[in-house]
């Protein structure tokens, strides 16, 4: 069964915190906890290749195969949840690609909240997250 999870920073602390689904429901609301609201991320049920949860706005470095079969290394894209109900990694100007099995596994680089650096502009034609 796939495991549901969450991860959000408090505003007291500006760390991150995790959650399963139970204890996301029990924990909501709790008096005196703000949460920054733009951190909610869910987990994708995928690993990088340490073997590190990547969860929604991980930001990903992979080789991957450009549409022309030529190897491209050292992509680097943000793990985003696909208009067509699956997880896939947005890069700057290729199409994502579909997130159920890497080859080579990606790694994880960092992320969209503390780490907006590392992401190169995305420049697609295409919002992956437009319903």
């Amino acid at each position: 069964m796939k495991e549901i999870r969450f991860r959000v920073k408090l505003v007291s602390d500006s760390i991150w915190h995790y959650y399963s689904l139970g204890d996301l429901v029990s924990t909501l609301g709790r008096e005196g906890e703000e949460y920054i609201g733009e951190t909610w991320s869910q987990f994708t049920g995928l690993k990088d290749k340490n073997g590190l949860l990547i969860y929604e706005g991980d930001i990903l470095k992979q080789d991957i195969q450009n549409e022309f079969g030529s190897l491209v290394k050292d992509q680097i894209g943000q793990m985003v949840w696909h208009k067509h109900g699956c997880w896939a990694i947005k890069y700057e100007s290729d199409s994502p690609l579909k997130a159920d099995g890497f080859c080579p596994p990606p790694e994880i680089i960092g992320n969209v909240w503390d780490n907006p650096e590392l992401l190169p502009p995305l420049v697609t034609g295409e919002d992956l997250t437009e319903k």
